[in-house]
């Protein structure tokens, strides 16, 4: 149930406001927040995010969430490699931090993501982070949706492993799709379908993570 939960979540931001060094665990560290997705939960007010982060790297927009309620976005560099989504929800009267999201800007010109990024979150994930990768901070295989659709690449389960326990949702893909465009592992994981990520051809192929959502505890 939870993992629906999560999926209808993730959903909602993709289609909402979508673009087109890691650590062996899956425990917490201390970092600042200028370089932490996940320190961003931090922040009290919007007033203290243009403060860290200058007015001229900020800007502001708002989409409607799935219940037809209005939300408020502030994008931290946008249009740029470093592009940040945050949401604000309003409890207790008071705006805060709901949802941190960051996906991979696409670079038309040579038909792949820009994964090179200032952050990090402090469970080891980021962008660029291999299946492998996953796995091992997992402590297992996971599941995840085939490629080639809209919600494509999405991780539905962790199967009970350490990022299960994690607020986060996470989308891998190829970095680079002009060169795997006829790559017979990369057609075989195609379509609305779930696949294991110790199926032979996702280890061959070994995708990224090219989106991270951190929704707050």
């Amino acid at each position: 149930m939870k993992n629906i939960y999560l999926l209808l979540i993730f959903i909602f931001l993709l289609q909402s406001c979508g673009n087109k060094g890691n650590k062996n665990n899956a425990d917490e560290i201390k970092s600042p927040p200028t370089d932490t997705l996940n320190n961003l939960f931090n922040i009290i007010s919007e007033t203290e995010l243009l403060k860290i982060f200058g007015e001229e790297n900020i800007v502001k927009d708002s989409t409607y969430n799935i219940n037809g309620k209005k939300v408020y976005i502030n994008i931290v560099y946008p249009k740029t490699k470093d592009q940040v989504e945050i949401y604000w929800t309003k409890k207790d009267g008071k705006n805060t931090i709901s949802t941190i999201k960051q996906t991979a800007l696409f670079d038309d010109s040579n038909n792949n993501y820009l994964l090179e990024t200032r952050w990090k979150t402090s469970f080891g994930l980021k962008l660029g982070t291999t299946l492998k990768e996953i796995e091992e901070l997992n402590g297992c295989p996971f599941i995840f949706y085939g490629f080639g659709w809209d919600n494509g690449g999405f991780i539905s389960e962790f199967n009970g492993g350490k990022l299960s326990k994690l607020p986060i949702a996470l989308q891998i893909g190829i970095a680079d799709t002009k060169s795997n465009a006829n790559n017979s592992d990369y057609e075989n994981l195609l379509g609305n379908r779930e696949f294991n990520s110790s199926d032979e051809e996702a280890q061959r192929l070994n995708p990224v993570v090219n989106s991270i959502t951190i929704f707050k505890k």
